[in-house]
This record gives structure tokens, C-alpha cells and sequence, in this order.
């Protein structure tokens, strides 16, 4: 009987693409999503309240916590950011 080894990730991005360039994208705009969601649970905004605050819409805001990656770019993702008082640094 023949055994099949199963792929392992490190990351579920890895699933999507094979070049490295498009999986730091993807994994810098969910850990980007992650830092805006954690920051307004921190805060104990409701989600209209974080809404008004960033700029959004509801539904917007409510895309972005319910982990819709592909409606939000890296540009609009630090925009928000920077909205939460975040700074940057880039290595």
C-alpha cells in the first residue's frame, strides 16, 4: 500500500500563489486586518462607532472584520491604520 505525504503550509496564503512576492501581500494585508480588528475590540468600539471614526461604512468596516481580504487593499488597509494613530516602519 502506497502512502501519500501531505503538503504542509505555513501560511494558508500559501494555497492561493506560488510567488513569494504575492504571499508577503497577502500575509501583510490579513496581519494588517488583524491589527485594525484587535485595535478597535481594544478601544470597545461598537462597529458603527469604529465606522464613523475610520471613515467607513458599516458594511465596509463589517467586510474588513469579517475577513473579506480580497475588498481592501495594502493602501487602504494603512490608511486605516494611520487613522488608529499606528506608525510604520518597513524592513
Amino acid at each position: 500500500m502506497k502512502t501519500h505525504k501531505m503538503k504542509t503550509y505555513k501560511n494558508a496564503f500559501e494555497i492561493l500563489t506560488l510567488d513569494p512576492h504575492a504571499l508577503g501581500i497577502w500575509t501583510l494585508r490579513y496581519d494588517m486586518m488583524n491589527a485594525i480588528i484587535d485595535n478597535i475590540k481594544a478601544k470597545g468600539w461598537t462597529q458603527k462607532v469604529a465606522a464613523k471614526h475610520l471613515g467607513l461604512s458599516q458594511p465596509r468596516l463589517s467586510n474588513l472584520q469579517n475577513g473579506k481580504i480580497s475588498k481592501f487593499s495594502a493602501m487602504m488597509l494603512i490608511n486605516i491604520l494611520s487613522k488608529l494613530d499606528f506608525t510604520f516602519e518597513i524592513n
